[in-house]
């Protein structure tokens, strides 16, 4: 309904525009559309920020800016048009009490909407564009490591986890909607931890004068020796110093072998 809003108010508006009214399915002749959607609104004088986005993937308030900007470049119909009805006339009524309404609304959260559906005044039923919108829940997925690494032999049992064991990363989230949230948030980690680890590198690693799996070797210890000497501390501070002479005391000899 908007792409075909749109198009029409353009078309009024120059009558040297084709643009379609219906999407396809090909996602790629979509956003070739909704591109040139977009660059007819600017062709026309829009000067918000517009793109194959507003279309696709609509914000009410964005669309909302679009219309009305749309609805004030077209053309104006003499008196006697407007008395008979001429298309641009009628077009332009018809989306300023359609704007009118929408404003007037009182604005309510999509939760409080099924699936988008609302109750017109009228008595009618129209969808505001929130169609498809799910919780933006993550949950931790896994992939395979270190394959990539040239030099570098995997596992042969890890390498058989792998091949036979290890699900697809698509097929880990419970729920098919959480898969395009976790696999961003899964790719946001890398990055982060990416950076962050070079600008440890760069700040730290390089003046110490160590190669990086020497630095990285180092800072391994010096975290298991502050892990060991915290639990050491803690169990005597408890005054169950006894626990150290067992398994205890081997778990923590293992950190620092």
């Amino acid at each position: 309904m908007i792409v075909e809003g749109c198009t029409r108010c353009l078309r009024l508006i120059d009558e040297s525009l084709e643009l379609p009214t219906r999407l396809p399915e090909s996602m790629s002749v979509r956003f070739r559309i909704g591109t040139a959607i977009a660059d007819a609104c600017k062709k026309v004088g829009y000067d918000g920020d517009v793109g194959y986005q507003t279309f696709l993937y609509s914000n009410v308030a964005d669309v909302r800016r679009v219309f009305m900007f749309l609805m004030e470049r077209l053309p104006r119909g003499t008196s006697d048009s407007d008395e008979t009805g001429g298309s641009g006339a009628h077009v332009h009524h018809k989306l300023a009490s359609t704007l009118a309404l929408q404003r007037a609304r009182v604005w309510t959260p999509l939760f409080c909407k099924k699936k988008g559906l609302i109750t017109l005044d009228d008595g009618s039923f129209a969808w505001e564009a929130n169609q498809g919108v799910c919780p933006h829940k993550a949950v931790t997925v896994t992939a395979p490591t270190g394959l990539a690494e040239l030099g570098k032999r995997t596992d042969k049992n890890l390498r058989h986890y792998y091949q036979h064991h290890m699900q697809l990363i698509t097929a880990q989230p419970r729920e098919r909607h959480q898969v395009a949230a976790s696999l961003l948030e899964r790719s946001s980690m890398e990055v982060t931890a990416s950076a962050e680890w070079e600008h440890e590198w760069n700040t730290t690693g390089l003046p110490s004068r160590l190669t990086e799996q020497e630095y990285r070797q180092r800072k391994r210890e010096r975290l298991h020796k502050r892990l060991t000497d915290s639990i050491r501390t803690s169990v005597q501070a408890s005054g169950t110093s006894a626990l150290l002479k067992g398994s205890l005391a081997d778990l923590l000899d293992s950190f620092t072998t």
